[in-house]
């Protein structure tokens, strides 16, 4: 009987770390895929301010230049 609780421990103690394994694995995943998607945002944010300010910039200078012609 004891001879089989100590059986009976050690599987369950290697399944526990086998899971605990796992749920490292899939952590680790998870926190790369969530900071590739932060990169990515991140990159995203940038090209879109850049964006929004070259269109403000060509709006100033087309107000500018539509002024000075009406002058």
């Amino acid at each position: 009987m004891d001879k089989l609780e100590k059986q009976k421990l050690k599987l369950q103690e290697k399944r526990r770390r086998e899971r605990n394994k796992q749920i490292q694995k899939s952590a680790k995943r998870l926190g790369d895929r969530l900071e590739r998607m932060t990169v990515f945002f991140g990159v995203f944010l940038c090209l879109l301010v850049t964006v929004m300010d070259v269109l403000e910039a060509r709006e100033r200078n087309a107000q500018k230049d539509g002024g000075a012609s009406e002058d």
